[in-house]
């Protein structure tokens, strides 16, 4: 086991910047998930750890060694890849052992690695098969015992689960969470898929553009997203934004285009700086309910229904909220910039998701709380949390 740190780290593929100097700390034995849109860099990032790609610049650590000059067999790492590169001529055990054999390993010891690795995958009746008699995650798990033969310092784990149906990334998600309990192994994992990345990491690092957003628990990610893309990228459906002003004098109130929502006391001091000035508020779906307001933190919003999607434990309510009455102060008035002018004729559609015996059709008019307690704000320039 070791950490794993990054100093500095660049990457350019000709006038194409992928990595714009990041800096991470692994800790040692921490499961920890790099997630992010598709061109990102976190498979990029991956690849220059284990060795695959060379940084333009900064410093790889493993533990104590700085690795950016040796070749990945010598950095004491094993990877599994998207595809499961199995050899398809040799049998799961043979997988399985080939690296071993190939570092001169004894045989006896290769035989007892093996077998532990295929008690613990449940592997072991699969031991004789080629890989063509295998499902997907039989494939996936043998992949996954050959990097664990290795007794690596680190494991790199690039989308695993990517070419698995549903069902099966389910259960192999808790088969990896249940050999990392018991491994204690450094895992460094990437996968575009929130879900995953929840569920697995007990660290995430969210990227965008070459560039680490935000690095936390997946509680502190979500309930407290450092910037607008983690709590859009975070979540699903994504939380809900409006383009709004800040609106008041003594207090403060969020005007959107279409209605107008307090902002909490305790808020108060955040967005006072902002008075007159265009933000960005947002909430998650399951922050939006039905039912009547009860005072400071559930405000009632009036919306349409667009479309209902029933999904067995929730519904997932598309709403849509008609132009209403623009009623900030006249200070205020003065100060509303074009761009929001513009939304004043606008419908604001957003997403609740509601308990399933809620009764709403498609069509109808409804009656939504918000609940400010759990509500964001981001500057409307930079994109970071105001709160």
């Amino acid at each position: 086991m070791a950490e794993v740190r990054l100093v500095n780290l660049a990457k350019a593929f000709g006038p194409v910047q992928i990595l714009k100097g990041i800096d991470l700390t692994i800790p040692d034995g921490e499961f920890v998930v790099l997630l992010g849109p598709s061109g990102c860099g976190k498979t990029t990032t991956l690849r220059l750890i284990a060795g695959l790609e060379e940084a333009t610049s900064g410093e790889i650590f493993i533990g104590e060694r700085k690795v950016n000059d040796l070749p990945p067999k010598e950095r004491d790492i094993a990877m599994v890849f998207q595809s499961y590169a199995l050899y398809p001529h040799m049998t799961v055990f043979d997988n399985m052992a080939f690296g071993l054999r190939l570092h001169g390993v004894r045989r006896e010891e290769v035989d007892r690695r093996v077998m532990e690795a295929a008690e613990m995958l449940e592997l072991t009746p699969l031991l004789a098969r080629k890989p063509r008699a295998l499902s997907g995650g039989q494939r996936q798990r043998v992949a996954v015992g050959r990097a664990i033969v290795r007794n690596p310092k680190v494991f790199l784990m690039d989308e695993p689960l990517s070419n698995l149906d549903a069902k099966l990334r389910v259960q192999t998600r808790v088969e990896l969470s249940k050999l990392h309990m018991k491994l204690g192994v450094t895992t460094i994992y990437v996968t575009h898929d929130q879900m995953e990345a929840m569920t697995l990491g007990n660290l995430v690092v969210i990227m965008n553009q070459g560039i680490i957003q935000q690095m936390g628990t997946p509680s502190d990610v979500y309930d407290r997203p450092a910037n607008k893309f983690v709590a859009g990228f975070v979540g699903s459906p994504p939380m809900n934004f409006f383009p709004a002003l800040v609106d008041g004098e003594e207090e403060l109130f969020f005007q959107m285009a279409s209605f107008r929502l307090p902002v909490l006391p305790e808020r108060c001091a955040a967005l006072a700086p902002y008075r007159g000035k265009d933000v960005v508020f947002g909430i998650r779906p399951e922050d939006i309910n039905m039912g009547g307001g009860d005072g400071a933190v559930h405000i009632p919003v009036t919306a349409k229904v667009d479309v209902l999607e029933l999904l067995g434990a929730e519904i997932f309510l598309y709403l849509s909220s008609p132009e209403g009455i623009f009623v900030a102060s006249s200070a205020s008035q003065k100060l509303l910039s074009q761009k929001f002018l513009k939304l004043k004729a606008t419908a604001v559609s957003f997403i609740a998701r509601v308990d399933p015996s809620t009764p709403a059709k498609e069509g109808d008019s409804v009656q939504v709380v918000f609940n400010l307690g759990r509500s964001h704000a981001f500057d409307a320039d930079s994109e970071r949390a105001i709160y």
